[in-house]
């Protein structure tokens, strides 16, 4: 019988993603052939530069490497991709989908009939209950591919993916397992090897207080949101801006506004290193990569509706 060499897929987009599948790449499939789908909305290098950090390293450990743009449509998509979905699953490889509410993915991993469903961290929406990760509704508003969708999937493509999952890779201490089904695998991410020289140019000065930004218009209160941003801006000592956050009047504001090529793990761990940092954040996932640390001090501004500015605020979680 002819034999075939284990090709994997890894679906990746964004930064966290790209560390995450050279981890479990380097630690679990290093022997097997991994094909990279790198994940669009529109167009190539869509979102800032620095998300893009680590793709040359994925495009030299990887056997291939594909771009999927949504845009394209799903039957230009089903077209092109279908083959490999089904290549995986006929070498009894395994497909790594950490986006579990892109619908032209699950159809393909649906209707290729995947044995072995992976799926790694995607951000805050696995570890908070009350995201659209978590959801059971099918597709809303009207339209044949929509009508489509809820037939194949009545409870939604989140839903469907979890229930599907066979093992879920998370470098996070939560208790819960994101997979309904699956089984939960923990490993660690050496996040000071993902650290760029070029970053830490910049952080030659006393750091105490930092903040982690987010794209406004994605927040639940964009104008309360916006408030509370404008606040950190003109008190923190850092402020590590979003890809996908556009900020007006960088050069007056009394923090340093950066948009690094390295983790913001990593830069809070190199800062940590020197002072204990209080970080505040709106339901950022490097918390939860964090959690553990003993000299960052994290504040979920979102979680614990705090309303800023404030002055007691300031005297309660600065330092």
């Amino acid at each position: 019988m002819m034999e075939f060499d284990r090709v994997n897929l890894f679906v990746v987009r964004g930064k966290l993603h790209s560390i995450q599948t050279l981890e479990i790449i380097e630690r679990f499939c290093r022997e097997e052939k991994n094909i990279i789908i790198f994940l669009y909305h529109k167009e190539l290098l869509e979102d800032q530069k620095n998300s893009y950090a680590f793709h040359d390293k994925l495009n030299e450990i990887s056997y291939k490497n594909y771009n999927l743009f949504e845009s394209k449509g799903f039957f230009y998509n089903f077209i092109k991709f279908f083959p490999l979905f089904l290549l995986s699953r006929i070498s009894n490889g395994a497909i790594f989908n950490p986006c579990v509410d892109e619908c032209q993915i699950t159809t393909l991993l649906k209707l290729s009939v995947v044995r072995k469903l992976y799926a790694f961290d995607d951000g805050a929406a696995n570890f908070y209950d009350n995201s659209h990760y978590y959801s059971e509704e099918p597709l809303a508003k009207a339209g044949f591919k929509r009508a489509v969708l809820r037939y194949l999937f009545p409870k939604g493509c989140q839903y469907w993916n979890r229930q599907n999952i066979t093992k879920y890779f998370t470098s996070t201490k939560q208790k819960t397992n994101f997979a309904i089904n699956g089984k939960k695998i923990s490993f660690e991410i050496d996040w000071q090897s993902y650290i760029f020289k070029s970053d830490l140019k910049h952080l030659n000065f006393d750091i105490r207080n930092v903040a982690i930004g987010t794209p406004i218009d994605e927040q639940p209160d964009p104008e309360w949101t916006n408030a509370t941003r404008e606040f950190l801006l003109d008190n923190v000592d850092l402020y590590l801006a979003h890809p996908r956050e556009k900020i007006q009047d960088t050069k007056k504001r009394n923090a340093l506004i950066l948009s690094t090529l390295s983790s913001s793990e990593s830069i809070l761990l190199y800062l940590s290193a020197k002072n204990n940092i209080s970080v505040f954040h709106f339901s950022c996932t490097t918390a939860n990569f964090l959690s553990k640390s003993k000299k960052i001090k994290f504040k979920n501004l979102v979680k614990d509706g705090v309303l800023i500015p404030d002055y007691e605020f300031k005297e309660k979680f600065f330092i």
